[in-house]
């Protein structure tokens, strides 16, 4: 292929993914994006040595994670407060990833990968990753997951001497580092590597010795990172065995259901109730192995490609299906976040298969076919994206659609309260903290903004009614104690 036409394509998948997020630029900070603020920790003279050497200072974080937050701390130093800027450091990443995959696509020699690529690029599930800022994390990792499988790959080519082997090896362990330090889920990395091995016949003994660093760098990683979720000690939801197999397993059907047709897409899923039988706990996850037991008994007749797009699915999703607890899981048990580098699997399935009908009729009338069919998709998962992605324009139309599609989600109540109580409507306000308050009464800030709320609205005697229930539920609320003593001694209300 002429290296003119290869640049172009590169350049067009990252233009699709840039572009397509333009509309996201005038969007502001959402939800937890306020931990990077919180404090003014990130504008301190020692932010990158909290970053590195005291994380666990960083407000609500659980994770060792120092490099997505020292790229946070750069852009602070370039646009402060500016939503715009981090906005678009998203946007170049995203676009950047989608480059990435391609550039692998095409190392593997897998058949329209340009296609592939670009409907990674305008997929709508990266709504969440891309439109919100501290989602970086989705990014970052993703890019040096990527970056880490195209150097191994270049490392295990035959006509590379032992110098350059060792050279392109330690690029991509450096890469992988990055990415563990960028976000958690990279410890699956290794596991891709060697079933890419695999799928491309490759998995010798010497692809097997060369991959045993990344397995212990991994399995280091995950030692440091665990002592340190269990230092912090933030909340997450305890369950079973039995339960954890259970939302697993229907995570991971929930995902592959999203993947290929996303047109019902939350930024807050609701919670289902676990099954009330084994069998019932179970079938999600037997169904999955069936599924992939079969497809590696037809191995020999329809080629590896199906079964390993499969396992890679799934070991891509693999730290986040609910195996292992997370603080999110109070909120949910599954984000289209999750799925950021394991959409690229669908979305080669399809590119395949679109190509493999295009080589079966290429002598009819119908050759044209399989190429408009991928050019319709790749536009309305464009128009589903541009859809979506006003959802991430500021909190209150994030807790909006949230509360739209599942009204029983607090924290969307919490953050709609507090959005409409921050521009003065307090008749606005006042059900959705009354539903915070109920659900969360040992919570004082909850009680505290229900009273601001009523003081607001100048209902002087409900508001200290909330305030006792705040300072029953912390006696030392600061916030509480000092509008305690305002509502006592003004005249007027606040």
């Amino acid at each position: 292929m002429p290296r003119r036409t290869t640049s172009l394509k590169f350049a067009a998948v990252g233009a699709l993914g840039f572009l397509i997020y333009l509309p996201s630029l005038a969007g502001g900070f959402l939800w937890d994006d306020a931990s990077l603020f919180a404090g003014g920790w990130l504008a301190k003279p020692d932010a990158l040595a909290t970053i590195w050497l005291r994380p666990a200072e960083i407000r609500t974080e659980e994770h060792y994670w120092p490099v997505v937050y020292s790229l946070f701390y750069l852009q602070h130093l370039l646009w402060g407060a500016e939503a715009a800027g981090y906005r678009l450091v998203n946007m170049m990443l995203h676009a950047g990833n989608g480059m990435l995959l391609l550039a692998l696509l095409r190392q593997l020699r897998v058949p329209w990968a340009f296609p592939a690529a670009a409907l990674f690029a305008v997929h709508p599930v990266h709504v969440e990753s891309v439109a919100w800022i501290i989602e970086l994390k989705d990014l970052l990792s993703g890019f040096f997951m990527l970056a880490t499988a195209l150097s191994f790959g270049v490392a295990m080519r035959e006509e590379r001497t032992n110098r350059a082997r060792a050279v392109w090896l330690v690029m991509a362990m450096a890469m992988f580092v990055l990415a563990l330090g960028s976000k958690s889920v990279a410890v699956v990395t290794p596991m891709a590597l060697a079933i890419l091995c695999w799928w491309q016949g490759t998995l010798t003994r010497h692809a097997a010795l060369a991959l045993v660093p990344f397995f212990a760098i991994a399995a280091l990683y995950t030692v440091v990172d665990l002592r340190f979720m269990v230092g912090v000690g933030n909340p997450s939801v305890d369950m079973g065995s039995l339960q954890r197999i259970e939302v697993a397993g229907r995570a991971f059907w929930f995902y592959a259901a999203q993947s290929l047709w996303p047109a019902k897409l939350t930024p807050l899923y609701p919670k289902w109730v676990p099954a009330s039988s084994t069998a019932g706990a179970l079938a999600p996850m037997a169904l999955a192995a069936a599924v992939m037991v079969a497809l590696a008994g037809l191995a020999r007749r329809i080629g590896r490609g199906p079964i390993t797009l499969m396992l890679l699915f799934a070991v891509t999703l693999l730290p986040t299906l609910g195996l292992v607890p997370f603080t999110f899981q109070q909120y949910a048990f599954v984000a289209d976040r999750y799925l950021y580098l394991a959409v690229a699997c669908p979305a080669v399935a399809v590119a395949v298969g679109a190509a493999r009908i295009h080589d079966l009729v290429s002598a009819s009338a119908l050759r044209l076919v399989p190429a408009a069919t991928i050019a319709t998709l790749t536009m309305i998962l464009a128009a589903l994206t541009l859809k979506h992605i006003p959802v991430y324009q500021d909190n209150e139309s994030w807790a909006r659609t949230v509360l739209a599609r599942n009204p029983e989600a607090v924290v969307a109540h919490q953050i709609l309260g507090v959005s409409l109580l921050a521009r003065g409507d307090w008749a606005g306000a006042l059900p959705h903290l009354r539903e915070v308050a109920r659900c969360w009464p040992d919570n004082a800030s909850a009680h505290y903004n229900l009273a601001v709320a009523h003081a607001k609205a100048g209902q002087r005697d409900e508001a200290l009614a909330c305030l006792d229930r705040a300072l029953a539920a912390d006696p030392s609320h600061r916030n509480s104690l000092a509008l305690r003593d305002r509502l006592t001694t003004a005249t007027t209300p606040p």
